[in-house]
């Protein structure tokens, strides 16, 4: 392949994504609330609802409700949990080792969303993150607004990284061409917007020149999630193969990030937040999993249960009723082992 070239599998996969139906959205009626007066008694009715395989997600103190109702438990069955992981999983992000033959091109990630997401400083903590450690890293942008194309020049000056400027599909392949030392090129975009459609065709003209490897979606975790949908479809028409869920600081108990995630339909391979004051992006199924059984309202967290009383049941009637106990606690394990 010529450094002029594109990459033939990349403009193929390119076309692959635009052409994609947008994938349904993700059933989160798996996860149940159950509520109780105490965690013993709701752990026995969610193990009895869901059976021996059952997953606590989180445990939740509502000071001020009935008595009958202080306690709720989100659960939801191992199985059930897996799918949701499965179906929202990136597909590993290929090494520095494995990724560049000779004369290869750089791997190529776009971001595009809505303003006000986060996308740019997004795209300025990928610079210094975990994932790229050791990588050669250029910048490109189609972001010419005043202001926007200044803020993304001081900071690759700061870092000492190459940056270039694109302005239509024409010029993509020279800049590609140009970036052709670095292991990994950032796109940013102008903001995805609902109402410009000739906007987001220019946008879409010059992401297929440059085709990208992964394309993110960039959204606020704040949005509701069911005004997801016309965003997904937009981001379809710029061949969006991968969501990005930004700010998760402003929302601090997670409410409502799982919901968004499967109302998105995209895989996820980050998070951002700014919880230490400058925007850090994180693995995202970690946080995912964790953010499931985040409560509907901001009660307080549950203190922490009581240790157990040792059960004097002999092992062989224990194993014979496994479920005159309530659900196994395993979320830990499960986001050590599923993340």
């Amino acid at each position: 392949m010529r450094p002029d070239e594109l990459d033939r599998n990349a403009l193929d996969r390119t076309a692959r994504d635009r052409s994609r139906a947008p994938e349904a959205p993700v059933d989160m009626t798996f996860v149940r609330r159950f509520r109780g007066p105490d965690a013993t008694a709701v752990f026995r009715v969610a193990g009895a609802a869901l059976g021996d395989d059952a997953v606590v997600l989180r445990t939740t103190a509502r000071r001020d409700a009935e008595p009958a109702e202080r306690v709720e438990v989100a659960a939801a069955t191992a199985a059930d949990v897996e799918r949701f992981r499965t179906r929202l999983a990136p597909t590993p992000l290929v090494t520095l080792d494995r990724r560049r033959a000779p004369r290869e091109r750089p791997l190529v990630l776009a971001l595009v969303g809505p303003g006000g997401a986060g996308r740019t400083s997004v795209l300025e903590a990928l610079v210094g993150a975990d994932s790229f450690a050791g990588w050669r890293v250029g910048l490109l942008t189609l972001d010419t607004r005043a202001g926007a194309l200044e803020r993304l020049q001081a900071r690759a000056g700061a870092a000492r990284l190459p940056l270039e400027v694109v302005y239509d599909a024409a010029e993509a392949a020279g800049a590609l061409r140009r970036l052709s030392r670095c292991d990994v090129v950032l796109v940013d975009t102008p903001p995805l917007s609902l109402h410009d459609d000739a906007g987001a065709s220019r946008t879409a003209q010059v992401l297929d020149a440059l085709a990208p490897d992964e394309r993110h979606l960039v959204v606020s975790a704040a949005m509701r999630p069911d005004l997801a949908a016309p965003l997904r479809m937009r981001a379809g028409e710029l061949g969006a193969t991968h969501a990005l869920l930004a700010k998760l600081d402003e929302l601090p108990g997670g409410e409502g990030v799982a919901e968004l995630a499967g109302a998105l339909a995209l895989p996820l391979r980050w998070v951002s937040d700014a919880a230490r004051g400058s925007v850090a992006v994180h693995a995202a199924m970690p946080r995912l999993l964790a953010a499931l059984g985040a409560p509907l309202t901001h009660d307080a967290p549950a203190p922490p249960p009581r240790a157990p009383v040792p059960d004097a049941t002999p092992a062989r009637q224990r194993a014979a009723a496994p479920h005159a106990r309530g659900p196994r606690r395993r979320i830990g394990i499960l986001s050590a082992r599923l993340g």
